[in-house]
């Protein structure tokens, strides 16, 4: 792997249609972000999560990840319109309890008191695969 590897971020897409942004500001200018002042990098935009069968762990947990492009200070999490968490440090992750059905989590970004952005991203969890 090569540093390029470490400072760009990927999303995949239909083949030809992908997308990137580079981080890396070794020459200290002020870094060209992507409209947006974050990402939600987990759960994804009408992904489809199973739950385990026969799992081990008796509460399946789905990892929440948000990317921070700007200086926003804090991010409230909102899952089916319930509070959910406050992530002020990196890293900006916090687990969920799995449960069927389908789901939305929005993310605020604030910056000190200032709501900046906000998303919502719907996603499904199904029953386990038999």
């Amino acid at each position: 792997a090569t540093k390029k590897c470490y400072d760009s971020i990927i999303d995949w897409f239909i083949g030809g249609t992908e997308t990137s942004f580079d981080l890396d500001n070794s020459a200290n200018q002020p870094l060209s972000l992507p409209q947006g002042s974050f990402m939600v990098l987990s759960p994804v935009q009408s992904g489809f999560y199973i739950l385990p069968l026969n799992s081990t762990q008796s509460n399946p947990k789905l990892l929440i990840e948000i990317r921070n492009l700007s200086n926003l200070t804090h991010f409230h999490l909102f899952m089916d319109g319930s509070p959910l968490a406050t992530l002020d440090s990196q890293p900006l992750i916090v687990w969920w309890t799995m449960e069927e059905g389908t789901h939305s989590l929005r993310v605020e970004g604030w910056h000190d008191q200032k709501l900046v952005e906000a998303h919502t991203i719907s996603f499904t969890v199904q029953p386990p695969l038999r």
